[in-house]
C-alpha cells in the first residue's frame, strides 16, 4: 500500500478562524491542561463535549481575499472540511476520527479529528544522528499490514503532528475536485 501526507496546497487559501482556546474550556476536568493542548497526540475524541462553534474563515497572511478551499489542514492531525467536501468524503473518514460541526455563516462546515494511528510496531523510522537536528525524524516507512485498510491516519513517530492517507483517498479528493490540500510522497518534513 502507498501512503502520502497530506500537506496545504499553498498558502493562498483562507483559513479557518478557529482555535484550542476558543474550546479548551469545554473538555472535561479529567483532562489537564497539556492533554488538552495536545489532544491529536493524546488521541482525544471531542465529539461528547463539542459545543458547535460558530466562526469564520480569514484571510492567509500574504494573500487578502484568496481563495476559499474545500478542504485543508487545522491543527495537528485535523482537517477542516467544507459543507461539499463533508458530503463527498464523510464515508471515507469517519471510520478513522470524528466530524465536528463548526457553523460558518449560514453553512455548517466540518472540523476532522482524526482518531486512528499506524500501528506503531510496523513503522520504520530514522532520526538524525547529530547536528542541530539531533534525534528528530529524518524518515518514515510504514510497513505493510495486512487487513489495515483505512483512508486516513496519523503516526506516533511524528506525536499526530502530520495527516497520512491512502492513494485512495487521494484520488477521491481529486476526483471530486476538491481544493485546498496537495498530497507528497515525502512522508516527513527533513531540515536538510
Amino acid at each position: 500500500m502507498r501512503y502520502l501526507r497530506i500537506v496545504c496546497e499553498g498558502l493562498d487559501y483562507k483559513n479557518l478562524d478557529l482555535t484550542l482556546m476558543d474550546f479548551i474550556e469545554d473538555f472535561p476536568a479529567e483532562y489537564s491542561t497539556q492533554k488538552r493542548a495536545m489532544f491529536n497526540r493524546h488521541n482525544i475524541a471531542l465529539k461528547k463535549f463539542w459545543k458547535t462553534p460558530s466562526t469564520q474563515l480569514v484571510d492567509s497572511f500574504g494573500a487578502p481575499d484568496g481563495p476559499t478551499p474545500d478542504i485543508n489542514l487545522w491543527s495537528h492531525g485535523c482537517l477542516f472540511l467544507s459543507p461539499r467536501a463533508t458530503r463527498f468524503l464523510e464515508d471515507s473518514l469517519k471510520a478513522q476520527g470524528e466530524l465536528l460541526p463548526i457553523e460558518i455563516g449560514n453553512e455548517i462546515w466540518s472540523l476532522y479529528n482524526c482518531l486512528t494511528f499506524y500501528p506503531s510496531e510496523k513503522v520504520t523510522v530514522t532520526t538524525y544522528k547529530s547536528g542541530a537536528s539531533e534525534g528528530l525524524v529524518k524518515s518514515i516507512k510504514f510497513e505493510p499490514i495486512k487487513n489495515f485498510n483505512v483512508s486516513i491516519f496519523k503516526a506516533h513517530a511524528t506525536i499526530g503532528r502530520h495527516l497520512y492517507c491512502s492513494q485512495n483517498l487521494a484520488n477521491a479528493i481529486a476526483s471530486f475536485e476538491l481544493d485546498g490540500v496537495d498530497f507528497t510522497e515525502k512522508l516527513v518534513e527533513t531540515f536538510e
